[in-house]
């Protein structure tokens, strides 16, 4: 008899913290959330409330950017939370009106930056979640990358470190007068 009250037990635990999906999109509640949170590297999420004719006209496009995300294999998860039930995360997270779209990088969370239709909210995510910084090792990798780009910085350190490093060994008087950290000497 223990043994069965204690099995009930630990299975409405598990049931309670069990992530749901409603159209491509997590469930969140205070059980669930931080563990999602840890165990998925990028988190949209988005505080809701049901009453919100905002969340309301959100809630389609916020749907189809999931299943798109999903379908590319992106690892960009999209969740959702109630505020208005789970008002503890809502303050924990600084909500203020609704919807509040929070990314979570890496447990990080930043505010969502972007139009509220799928196309810009899988964009949005996609920029979001690429590597800060990428390296480009040949001429048509970089035109590629231009190509795309809004804005591209390039750095050559190679060529850089070089320059330095000559620089230093000949101590260029132009150079050191220009930064007035060496004398010209």
């Amino acid at each position: 008899m223990k043994l069965s009250v204690a099995i009930v037990v630990v299975s409405l635990v598990l049931a309670a913290s069990e992530v749901t999906e409603e159209d491509d999109v997590l469930v969140l509640n205070k059980k669930n959330f931080d563990d999602v949170i840890k165990n998925n590297k990028f988190v949209l999420v988005e505080f809701y409330a049901p009453w919100c004719g905002h969340c309301k006209a959100l809630a389609p496009e916020y749907s189809a950017a999931a299943k798109k995300l999903k379908d590319k294999g992106s690892l960009v998860k999209l969740a959702k939370v109630d505020a208005t039930v789970e008002d503890e995360l809502a303050f924990k997270h600084a909500v203020k009106g609704y919807p509040t779209l929070k990314f979570f990088r890496n447990e990080q969370p930043i505010d969502f930056g972007g139009e509220r239709d799928s196309d810009a909210i899988v964009n949005w995510c996609l920029r979001k979640s690429k590597p800060p910084v990428e390296y480009i090792e040949s001429l048509d990798s970089c035109k590629q990358f231009i190509d795309k780009a809004t804005i591209a910085i390039l750095g050559f350190i190679k060529v850089i470190k070089r320059l330095l490093s000559l620089l230093f060994r000949i101590r260029t008087p132009w150079i050191w007068q220009i930064s007035k950290k060496w004398p010209t000497s």
